[in-house]
């Protein structure tokens, strides 16, 4: 699996949960496939981890498991899986199914920075990233008639405070913090970089 898709994506590969969930908080990483069965941390934990952490719940995540059952399949999903495969799988299958999630990122992305007003729920695949958007939102809004609020006000408030670092799906930085209203006054007061 390394081997075929190495050459179409980047591919770092781990042989633990904890190597993953090390490499998934180092690294720039978009999808996540993951065996259920591991030594240590199993697929389930892995998931449910890195789905409850700020930094890394905007990772789609694909389990694979040779456990078959409605059971199996549920429990993967309630850990936070965006894709579940049982073994054997057919490669084609896993491909298209990254293909998929990766043009969603994509899609997420563009609505975003297309500078539409957004509903956090529409952007996010977890609780965590919906609330953290919804609050940088809300921040915006209450500070929309601060002439002295700018970009790092914002950081302050919204990502140094609280400890956490940004998701990486919509890239938030700058110059495109301000894309959420770009139609508002706001807008004009942000500098350019």
């Amino acid at each position: 699996m390394y081997q075929q898709l190495s050459q179409e994506y980047q591919v770092w590969e781990a042989s633990n949960g904890e190597e993953a969930e090390a490499i998934a908080n180092e690294k720039e990483v978009d999808i996540i496939v993951s065996d259920v069965m591991m030594p240590g941390m199993d697929g389930f934990e892995l998931c449910l981890r890195l789905k409850e952490n700020m930094k890394t719940s905007h990772i789609f995540i694909i389990l694979l498991t040779a456990r078959t059952g409605d059971e199996n399949e549920l429990a993967g999903y309630q850990s936070g899986a965006d894709c579940y495969l049982t073994k054997p799988f057919n490669m084609d299958i896993l491909k298209n199914r990254i293909q998929h999630l990766l043009a969603l990122q994509q899609k997420r992305k563009q609505i975003f920075l297309s500078g539409i007003e957004v509903n956090a729920e529409d952007l996010t695949s977890s609780k965590v990233d919906e609330r953290f958007l919804q609050k940088a939102i809300e921040l915006v809004e209450k500070n929309l008639d601060n002439s002295d609020y700018s970009v790092e006000s914002f950081q302050r408030r919204h990502v140094y405070e609280s400890n956490e670092s940004l998701p990486q799906t919509a890239n938030y930085h700058g110059a495109e913090t301000h894309r959420i209203y770009p139609k508002h006054p706001f807008k004009e007061r942000l500098p350019d970089y």
